[in-house]
């Protein structure tokens, strides 16, 4: 995946990398910088008013150390607002973090620089190539029904079979054969 300042720095580059695979991320990437911006103001603000609470604490224990209790009761008012402001900021913090996450998730690899222009695997280019395809019958099966037809993946579990001659190994736990 790739990371926003990366894409932010380099948007010229990665949209004419991108645009090798038909992918057009210009409204991506405008949505991407301006929840990047939101997110950076959004966080600067959250880091000041945490600065000022913790500020506001040290006071609170300076005062009770003082003995101006109601002096202490109005900063903790304050603190209590805080509190409140910050937890509202860092569910803010979070939904726009979750915002820039699904966009980078839109967004694919970029494709090497030797990779050829083109719309579809027709447009690739055969470097190498070793022997023949194999023609297969009508009756061959794809490799999940052999799967289950030869019993080697269990689909309920996480846990595989594997045959090497006559040794079976299986993931994770023992079964019965």
């Amino acid at each position: 995946m790739l990371k926003v300042s990366y894409i932010i720095e380099n948007k010229k580059q990665v949209i004419k990398a991108l645009s090798k695979r038909n992918f057009d991320a210009t409204k991506i990437f405008e949505k991407l910088e301006d929840y990047n911006s939101k997110r950076k103001k959004n966080q600067l603000e959250l880091e000041n008013i945490l600065s000022e609470s913790n500020k506001l604490s040290k006071e609170i224990g300076i005062l009770i150390k003082s003995g101006n209790k109601d002096q202490v009761d109005k900063i903790k008012e304050q603190t209590v607002k805080f509190k409140k402001i910050t937890k509202e900021l860092n569910s803010e913090l979070n939904s726009i973090k979750d915002k820039i996450l699904d966009l980078l998730y839109k967004i694919p690899n970029i494709p090497n620089q030797a990779v050829p222009d083109g719309k579809d695997e027709e447009d690739n280019m055969q470097v190498y190539s070793s022997g023949d395809l194999p023609k297969l019958n009508s009756a061959a099966l794809p490799h999940w029904d052999l799967a289950k037809k030869y019993d080697i993946i269990d689909p309920r579990s996480e846990f595989f079979l594997f045959t090497f001659g006559k040794i079976q190994i299986c993931t994770r736990k023992a079964r019965s054969w």
